[in-house]
């Protein structure tokens, strides 16, 4: 009875990926609302809880990668002798493990442009601090172009747009 066995393994592996990937996204949740209130606090500590999700999720994707591996070899018979209730329970935890991937992935673009607009700002403040920022006009009617580094506007205005 080992491909029990390792249909159970399957099952588990899958079920423990998707709780994972539910954690990660509650996460990412409460890091989109830290990031908004400016808690950095909080984001390092929700960073650091990510860490060990993700290094326990890698781990049981490599576990799951190892398993498939085994039914590919031409004496496996074990997905043949799937039922069809632990094939509609497998395709459902898959498709829940889809729709989990892809609200991570909208989770983390909308994160990662939180923080770009965070160090824009923090960028154009420490400029303005530093008195790096020129006037943008000069005589009138005219505009001043930012000083350029190797063709790299360091102003606020992209010039070349």
């Amino acid at each position: 009875m080992q491909n029990r066995t390792e249909m159970t393994f399957l099952r588990d592996n899958l079920r423990n990926q998707l709780d994972s990937y539910s954690q990660l996204n509650e996460l990412e949740r409460n890091k989109q609302e830290a990031l908004m209130s400016n808690d950095t606090r909080r984001v390092d500590q929700i960073v650091s809880q990510e860490e060990v999700i993700i290094r326990k999720t890698n781990q049981l994707e490599a576990d799951r990668v190892q398993w498939a591996a085994s039914f590919a070899t031409p004496d496996a018979d074990g997905m043949n002798q799937m039922t069809s209730g632990e094939l509609m329970e497998i395709t459902d935890l898959k498709n829940r493990l889809r729709e989990e991937l892809v609200e991570l992935q909208g989770l983390n673009e909308t994160n990662s442009q939180l923080i770009n607009s965070q160090l824009t700002y923090i960028n154009f403040s420490v400029q303005s601090i530093a008195g790096d920022i020129k006037p943008m006009y000069g005589s009138p009617g005219t505009l001043n172009k930012p000083p350029t580094d190797a063709g790299v506007s360091r102003g606020l205005v992209d010039w070349n747009a």
